[in-house]
């Protein structure tokens, strides 16, 4: 897929160097996105282990280069959107224009459901209980953050903007980090 950089304008015509990206990051491809975060959200709440959905069973390669998984493509996209919107913001900007506040409430919603994914893996990879051995806990949690590979750094960023938005919408804006 196009790397991170080039699907990060939100105004579809107007490239950082004036060409147009239209075919990059329009609202279809936002919509697409957001529509295929839905399907895994909803794959994950049916299937019993959720590394058949986010493929977590090893680092396949193609042609001598390691392919992402779905969840660290999630995490991925997940950081982009947040970024997207810490640059554009989701009012509109200083103009209040209407194609920046639509494209804010689909990259809003692609954040919505990352998160979502990222909380029921979590769950399910490192579950909290209190009678667990230490030992049997640290296991599972190298082993969650092993699932996350190169994207893993991106993980406190990820929170510190998804805290930040959620403060700035009041009270229960933070719910997906809960």
């Amino acid at each position: 897929g196009p790397a991170p950089m080039d699907v990060c304008t939100p105004v579809e015509g107007v490239g950082a160097g004036g060409g147009d990206v239209e075919d990059k990051d329009g609202p279809e491809r936002q919509a697409c996105r957001a529509a295929a975060l839905e399907l895994f959200c909803r794959c994950l709440a049916t299937v019993p282990r959720p590394d058949a959905v986010l493929n977590l069973r090893g680092a396949p390669t193609v042609q001598d280069e390691v392919v992402d998984t779905v969840l660290q493509r999630v995490v991925l996209l997940c950081h982009h959107e947040l970024l997207c919107l810490g640059i554009h913001g989701d009012d509109g900007g200083p103009w209040r224009d209407a194609a920046l506040r639509e494209c804010a409430a689909r990259r809003s919603r692609s954040v919505d459901l990352s998160l979502s994914i990222l909380s029921s893996f979590v769950w399910q990879a490192a579950p909290w209980a209190p009678d667990i051995p230490q030992a049997e806990a640290d296991a599972t949690q190298t082993d969650a953050c092993a699932a996350l590979g190169r994207m893993r750094p991106l993980l406190a960023s990820i929170v510190d903007m998804a805290s930040r938005r959620g403060a700035a919408s009041g009270p229960g804006g933070s719910r997906a980090l809960a």
